[in-house]
């Protein structure tokens, strides 16, 4: 869940201040807060978190870094062995878009600088985006660490490097609400559902 740990004050300075950065840079503002993407205020945020941080490569581009783990959630049912696997629907914002993603797995959670434990952020996944708050240190595998450097499709024109950790959980019964899950933020709903394995 998106929280803000910053004043208002604080925020709308760096709102404005990043503005300026951006611009300066080259990037086309036109296209953020429309569509599926985000907005000034957004990044700001995630700045002030720790959440990514932003430099300036030596061709004076801006790039975004950002630590992400990627969380697939499964459940298989005990009495017919049919195994599901959960996926983000698609989000609505408040403003009335929505947008659909793909996440290459069900859940995504950004890492703060330094933080390296990545099975608490997969629970921390589970609990902040699923309500889910008894995840078993069994009932995960870690995966993989790659790196990806693309545009990011939620800022337009800002270059990216992903640092992608992956991970599987699998629920137990209590766990599973067959009908799916809804994440609430202060700008948006998300909307998770359950699509049967083939």
């Amino acid at each position: 869940m998106e929280k803000l740990s910053v004043s208002e004050r604080v925020l709308s300075d760096k709102e404005f201040a990043l503005r300026q950065q951006l611009t300066l840079a080259g990037i086309d503002l036109a296209l953020w807060g429309k569509g599926s993407a985000r907005t000034i205020r957004h990044l700001a945020t995630e700045l002030l978190n720790r959440e990514s941080i932003l430099t300036k490569e030596e061709n004076g581009q801006l790039l975004r870094e950002i630590r992400v783990v990627i969380v697939d959630v499964k459940y298989q049912d005990l009495h017919s062995g049919i195994e599901f696997h959960l996926y983000e629907d698609h989000q609505e914002f408040t403003d009335g878009r929505q947008r659909k993603r793909n996440l290459g797995g069900s859940l995504s959670e950004k890492l703060k600088p330094g933080d390296e434990n990545i099975l608490a952020n997969i629970k921390r996944a589970c609990l902040e985006e699923l309500g889910i708050t008894d995840i078993a240190d069994d009932v995960v595998q870690l995966g993989s660490k790659k790196e990806e450097m693309r545009q990011s499709g939620g800022y337009p024109g800002l270059n990216t490097k992903y640092t992608l950790y992956s991970g599987v959980v699998t629920l137990e019964t209590a766990q599973f609400k067959p009908e799916g899950y809804i994440e609430h933020q202060q700008d948006k709903k998300t909307y998770f559902r359950w699509v049967q394995s083939n």
